[in-house]
């Protein structure tokens, strides 16, 4: 990480590899909708917060 430090950003959300990430596919339905309480979709708010929030 250090190689890239000032050129790139980096976020500290980590989006874990989750059957619930391909299920809502199937059900024609946002994550959010599909599973709102699920670790992958917080981590997913997550990132969005540190994205809206980098001023890059």
């Amino acid at each position: 990480m250090e190689a890239f430090e000032g050129q790139i950003r980096i976020f500290e959300s980590v989006i874990p590899n989750t059957v619930k990430v391909g299920e809502p596919i199937y059900y024609s339905e946002p994550l959010v909708e599909y599973a709102p309480g699920s670790k992958v979709c917080e981590m997913y708010r997550s990132l969005a917060r540190e994205v809206a929030g980098y001023e890059g």
